[in-house]
């Protein structure tokens, strides 16, 4: 009986270690992107004379995105996965900084590359 049993406590094994793994993965992902939050915070959602006047021509607001802290991570977490953040946030912020190309190119190649491959 233990002799049947033995394959599926090595595969429920595997597993748990890989958990573990994926935990400090998670961690570290949260704490690069609550990192990178707070700097967008700061060059993007406090930068109202930059794009109060985007925002009246275009429709984008930046405070949707980055106000606050947390949303500056939820926005930066849709970045890392890749999900319309092009068109969606990218554009819009590199239309005003181009210089933020080179944060959100290193922020994926950092967390989407590095820590999520």
């Amino acid at each position: 009986l233990f002799k049947i049993f033995k394959e599926l406590w090595l595969v429920a094994n595997g597993l748990i270690n890989a958990m573990k793994t994926l935990l400090w993965v998670c961690v570290m992902i949260f704490i690069v992107c609550y990192i990178a939050g707070i700097f967008t915070t700061l060059m993007i959602g406090h930068n109202d004379h930059l794009y109060d006047p985007y925002f009246r021509s275009s429709g984008w607001d930046h405070e949707i995105f980055f106000a606050t802290v947390p949303r500056s991570v939820f926005t930066l977490f849709q970045v890392v996965t890749l999900d319309q953040w092009s068109d969606g946030v990218a554009r819009h912020v590199i239309k005003n900084q181009p210089g933020m190309i080179a944060f959100f190119l290193v922020l994926i190649c950092i967390v989407t590359f590095g820590l999520l491959n």
